[in-house]
């Protein structure tokens, strides 16, 4: 049979019309909505990408700058051990000058001596005695010695020698079983220690560069 032929109204094919009106609209307004996420999208790539690129730029900014900082801090440090070793190389040399000079000063000065005899109030004479020589006007200090010296030349065969420089002193021996007791050099030994013996004043001795003084007896341990 024969396909009948639809034949379509007015009314139909203006409908028609209008439902592909609607669709196309809607068609648009979806492309405009796709067209502005791809667009937003795009826009997010872009400024993620910035973000990066600067982030990126800081980076090796901040890297320059601490790479430059490292080196400024190497060379200051380099330049400051530079000068430390030139100082200690002045220092050095400076020790070695003073050393010298005191070498050669000690080897101008001409030492004197001071020598007596010992005695103590006892039938021996105690080894911790000790003899001191105090200087009295150069203010240059005690001179002390420990040692005793056997030889028959002293009063009771044992005496003492302190080397000293040039000056005035006052001369005593101690012991520890006597404390603070200064046993002088006085005008009680010259006097021949005797109870008539009025005096216990300290002699002052004076020496000369290079003089030996002997008889100098630190030995008036009866002073009350």
């Amino acid at each position: 049979m024969p396909k009948q032929k639809i034949s379509l109204t007015k009314k139909d094919i203006l409908e028609e019309k209008k439902d592909s009106d609607i669709w196309w609209q809607d068609s648009k307004r979806a492309g405009k909505k796709t067209l502005t996420t791809i667009s937003i999208l795009i826009l997010i790539i872009i400024a993620i990408g910035l973000v990066s690129v600067l982030f990126d730029q800081k980076n090796k900014l901040n890297q320059k700058e601490t790479d430059q900082l490292r080196a400024e801090i190497e060379l200051s440090d380099k330049n400051n051990q530079n000068e430390l070793d030139a100082l200690q190389s002045q220092l050095t040399t400076l020790q070695k000058q003073l050393a010298d000079a005191q070498a050669k000063q000690a080897q101008t000065i001409e030492k004197s001596t001071i020598e007596g005899s010992l005695s103590f109030p006892s039938n021996y004479i105690p080894e911790d005695m000790q003899v001191c020589a105090l200087d009295t006007t150069n203010d240059q200090g005690i001179f002390c010695t420990k040692d005793h010296i056997t030889d028959k030349k002293y009063t009771y065969g044992v005496g003492y020698k302190i080397e000293v420089p040039a000056g005035s002193y006052n001369v005593y021996a101690t012991v520890s079983s006597w404390q603070g007791y200064k046993a002088y050099y006085s005008d009680f030994v010259t006097c021949g220690l005797k109870s008539s013996c009025p005096s216990h004043n300290p002699i002052e001795v004076k020496v000369d560069a290079g003089q030996s003084v002997t008889k100098i007896d630190p030995i008036d341990w009866y002073k009350q």
